[in-house]
């Protein structure tokens, strides 16, 4: 089982930061790696709600479907996919000094292909995407707190 633990610090407060990470509309402004966010039928938030999410890894492109499992707003939000890839990952935000420490962690069971790949290679490619994810959301704040990106509410 590949393990990914990231974590940065954002700044803005805790509340507008997971307003942006529970909100599929925004992931493809900062989320590395994908290619489409689409809501599935069902809830649009919270415990219940499903995406489909298109990304590439590896060269190629991956499909699965999100499932939200748990949702504590603003601090915990936590999804799983069951398809290429098994995986359980997580959102966990807290305040720190004037911003807000972000952390994600994720667990993945890879299907034999990914597996052959390897594990760890496949561990530190996601792991660089989220990092790159965090440094794109922590960004997005800057942006948004000089004047010079889009709004965030």
């Amino acid at each position: 089982m590949a393990h990914v633990d990231e974590s940065a610090i954002v700044p803005a407060p805790v509340e507008q930061v997971f307003a942006v990470i529970a909100d599929y509309r925004r992931a493809l402004e900062w989320m590395e790696g994908f290619t489409a966010f689409d809501l599935l039928p069902g809830p649009e938030r919270g415990i219940g709600a499903r995406v489909r999410a298109v990304g590439s890894l590896l060269g190629l492109t991956m499909e699965s479907e999100l499932e939200i499992v748990a949702y504590h707003p603003p601090h915990r939000l936590v999804s799983r996919s069951v398809r290429p890839v098994r995986s359980e990952t997580a959102w966990e935000l807290e305040p720190a000094g004037e911003g807000t420490r972000v952390r994600f962690t994720g667990d993945y069971s890879l299907p034999l292909a990914l597996r052959i790949a390897g594990e760890r290679a496949f561990q530190e490619i996601v792991s660089a995407h989220i990092r790159r994810s965090l440094a794109n959301l922590r960004r997005l704040f800057e942006e948004s707190a000089a004047g010079t990106g889009k709004v965030l509410e």
